[in-house]
């Protein structure tokens, strides 16, 4: 599953906005809640695959 940025890639991004809106005063909604499931994804080896993973990776833990 290579097709598109890799988790990593898209978890960085969700790092940077993570952030900048917390130094706003803003709160990160979904992507605060989805970025330690990535993290999940990642530890489990699938760091290079695309953000499709994360389905499967729900889907086959749930």
């Amino acid at each position: 599953m290579s097709d598109g940025s890799s988790i990593v890639s898209n978890v960085t991004t969700m790092d940077h906005i993570i952030h900048a809106a917390a130094s706003r005063g803003m709160d990160p909604g979904p992507l605060g809640a989805v970025r330690p499931f990535a993290q999940a994804v990642i530890d489990a080896g699938h760091g290079a695959d695309n953000i499709a993973r994360l389905t499967r990776h729900y889907l086959d833990n749930r």
